[in-house]
C-alpha cells in the first residue's frame, strides 16, 4: 500500500540508509503503480517486433513428420558441409542464413518449375508417407 507521508519523508532526506533506499524504490513502484491506475492508462509496449505481425500475410499452420523433418535436416546439412562456397558466395551473409523456413519457402518457389504432373506425383508420395508416419 502506498503511504504518500513516508514517500515525502524519504525524498526530503538528504542521506538514505540502505533500508530506506529500498523502501523509496518501493513506494516509487508502488506510486506508478496507482498513478496507471488512477489514470486508466497501460504501458505501452514500445518493440512491437514479434508480438504483431510486421506484414500483411496468411498464416498456415503446417504439421511436418519425423520423416520429413529428418529429409529437411539432411537437405540443410548437406548444403552446409558441401557447398558452403556456394552458399556464402550467392547468400552473402553466413551459413547462419540457411534455416528450415528460408529452406520451405525456397522449395514453394521451386513448385512453379514442375508440371502439373509432378506436383501430384509429390502430393501423392506425402500421402503415402502420411500413412506411414
Amino acid at each position: 500500500m502506498f503511504n504518500q507521508e513516508r514517500f515525502d519523508e524519504l525524498n526530503t532526506k538528504a542521506k538514505l540508509s540502505p533500508q530506506e533506499r529500498g523502501e523509496l524504490k518501493s513506494l516509487t513502484r508502488l506510486k506508478l503503480k496507482a498513478d496507471e491506475a488512477a489514470t486508466g492508462k497501460d504501458k505501452k509496449r514500445t518493440n512491437e517486433f514479434s508480438i504483431k505481425p510486421t506484414t500483411k500475410s496468411a498464416t498456415t499452420p503446417v504439421r511436418f513428420i519425423a520423416s520429413e523433418q529428418a529429409l529437411m535436416t539432411k537437405i540443410l546439412d548437406n548444403l552446409k558441409d558441401n557447398n558452403e562456397d556456394l552458399v556464402l558466395q550467392n547468400l552473402g551473409g553466413s551459413l547462419k542464413d540457411l534455416n528450415k523456413t528460408k529452406l520451405i519457402r525456397a522449395a514453394i518457389l521451386a513448385l512453379d518449375d514442375l508440371s502439373s504432373e509432378q506436383i501430384v506425383d509429390y502430393i501423392k508420395q506425402v500421402k503415402i508417407n502420411m500413412v506411414r508416419g
